[in-house]
């Protein structure tokens, strides 16, 4: 696996160069009001916000020098509404150390998780270096940035090469913000449902590719979700974009995608798995790695400015959950975990007086009616070990015990690929 994030540069808030806001002070974070009267409930969802979002940060990098009393606070602005940015929640204006909190008529619940998203971006806000220039050989902002996001870069799409752009690694930054205010403070409204695609992509994906990391005495383990979303947290945190975009070199080293890539995808469909998996739907023969990445390149060259955006978009129909296309991220890590693993048909065997196909891994490919029954009743047996209250690793376990040690069935068969998106999506809502 991966090295530790190492911590490449200070954050802006660890310098303490910003003035502190002492006319306006009340308590640790100046705060102010539209209206007199909700001062009380904005203090009570700053202190109350900020105890939760320090918890998890402290929970993700243990003892650091970003929560506490080791930074000065950015100032907080509640008001009911914001002409500029009307269809916005919030907002954190770095040059300012500024977060706005646009009200509307949301409950203190959902202000606060305004607040917890902006108040990331303002943790993660690296330091400052106003002389920082790009060139070929170092494309990508290093300073000056807020969290993955780089604040310049040298444009490689066509008709805009060597170019200025503020667009790189938009997506990955705001799902990252957005995917740890969720789990901060869960069931409110959520926002970035196709950047969050994206990342839960790469998160799947490397699970699909068996990534993990050796204890010390070199056992080798392999990572959960959780474990790989804590990863990328403690790389956004540090600044340290190289550990973040090793990663997604590990994951996709195949397919030879540059870091300036990466940091131009907005959602799951730009990932190379995705690409291959609609590749091979499209034309009915497996792309080279070449052919999928030029497919991604004619697909980052189409990309418009409203495809990078970071204002937060009010909830329309209530709190969701969905994650991008999750069917299509285990459409796609199903297609590759086939490709990677060449699993073909081998041979015919007679088994139990029965001929069967075999795959290359030995497992029987069945089909027709005794695929559906073997798979209807591993379904069954799925859903009664969710209803039950098992985590996702014992639920693997036995589900995985029952499909190829006592049925010994190929990924082949008949209705397989339906069954795998279904155990998988069922499964993310357990993560």
């Amino acid at each position: 696996m991966q090295p530790e994030p190492e911590k490449t540069y200070s954050n802006y808030n660890e310098i303490n160069e910003i003035p502190a806001f002492d006319p306006f002070k009340d308590g640790p974070i100046p705060i102010y009001t539209d209206n007199e009267n909700d001062i009380e409930v904005a203090k009570h969802i700053v202190q109350q916000g900020l105890s939760l979002a320090e918890a998890k940060i402290t929970e993700i990098l243990g003892p650091n020098l970003i929560t506490g009393d080791h930074v000065t606070h950015p100032r907080v602005h509640f008001v009911s509404e914001d002409k500029e940015r009307p269809n916005i929640l919030g907002y954190y204006r770095a040059y300012e150390n500024l977060i706005v909190v646009i009200t509307r008529n949301d409950s203190p619940v959902e202000q606060m998780k305004t607040f917890i998203h902006e108040y990331l971006h303002f943790l993660s806000h690296n330091g400052r270096d106003d002389d920082e220039k790009v060139s070929i050989y170092s494309p990508l902002a290093k300073h000056n940035n807020v969290g993955f996001r780089r604040n310049f870069g040298i444009d490689i799409r066509e008709n805009a090469e060597k170019e200025i752009t503020n667009n790189y690694f938009i997506a990955f930054n705001e799902a990252v913000t957005e995917q740890l205010a969720i789990d901060i403070l869960p069931n409110t409204y959520e926002s970035y449902h196709d950047y969050r695609g994206l990342l839960n992509g790469v998160i799947d994906d490397a699970i699909m590719r068996g990534l993990g990391s050796k204890d010390r005495d070199g056992l080798f383990t392999q990572w959960t979700k959780n474990e790989f979303k804590n990863y990328i947290y403690q790389c956004y945190f540090k600044g340290d974009l190289n550990a973040f975009t090793n990663l997604l070199h590990t994951i996709y080293e195949e397919f030879d995608i540059s870091e300036q890539m990466f940091g131009l995808m907005t959602n799951i469909n730009d990932l190379p798995s995705s690409v291959h998996y609609k590749m091979i739907k499209e034309n009915g023969t497996r792309p080279s790695y070449k052919q999928v990445k030029e497919q991604i390149v004619k697909q980052l060259n189409i990309k418009t400015p409203e495809d990078y955006i970071t204002d937060v978009d009010p909830p329309k129909d209530g709190p969701k959950n969905d994650g991008g296309d999750s069917q299509a991220v285990h459409k796609a890590a199903y297609v590759r975990y086939i490709d990677e693993n060449d699993i073909t048909y081998a041979t015919t065997e007679s088994v139990n007086g029965t001929e069967f196909e075999i795959d290359t891994l030995g497992y029987i490919i069945y089909t027709g009616d005794a695929a559906a029954s073997l798979l209807d009743s591993i379904k069954t047996e799925l859903d009664t070990l969710v209803n039950d209250g098992l985590n996702a690793d014992e639920i693997i376990t036995h589900i995985d015990e029952l499909l190829f040690e006592q049925y010994c069935i190929s990924m082949l068969s008949d209705g397989f690929e339906e069954f795998y998106v279904y155990k998988h999506a069922l499964l993310d809502t357990l993560s």
